[in-house]
């Protein structure tokens, strides 16, 4: 077993996967190091890879014109940073910005669309993996748009 199908089965969402599943992701992966500052994700840009955090921290912004950027949610070891690349237009919605130095696994989006449309039912346990990622985001987005509007002197 590699390091990257290591890290799948040790993850709680995709601890499930099978072997041959993993096989499959892995067809897809590199490894990638991003500096501290670096901005990984830019609202708008083509959605064409998903990360999988190894080591470090990312926040995930919201950018609004004449405004600081809002942040939504800080992501560490073991989290995925990425959903968009499963859903046209394939555009990211938050921008991501390392905090510290970030080792991730990441994934072509291509590739693992690919995979999914050749096989529906890895395809459908992905979708599923993938669906509670984008909960926890809308919740995370949610919860600060409370505190934001909550406070005095937030958004109005």
């Amino acid at each position: 077993m590699n390091t990257f199908q290591s890290f799948l089965a040790a993850h709680p969402l995709f601890s499930d996967l099978s072997e041959e599943d993993q096989n499959a992701l892995s067809g897809c992966v590199t490894e990638q190091v991003f500096p501290e500052g670096a901005r990984i994700l830019k609202s708008n840009d083509p959605a064409d890879a998903f990360y999988m955090i190894r080591e470090g921290q990312v926040s995930l912004q919201i950018h609004a014109p004449h405004r600081p950027p809002l942040m939504i949610q800080t992501l560490g070891p073991e989290e995925v940073l990425g959903w968009s690349w499963m859903l046209p237009p394939y555009q990211w919605h938050f921008d991501a910005v390392a905090q510290t130095e970030v080792s991730a696994f990441q994934l072509d989006a291509r590739c693992v669309r690919g995979k999914c449309e050749q096989d529906p039912r890895f395809g459908y346990l992905l979708g599923q993996c993938f669906s509670k990622i984008m909960l926890e985001r809308l919740n995370a987005t949610r919860l600060q748009l409370l505190d934001v509007y909550g406070h005095p002197g937030g958004i109005r």
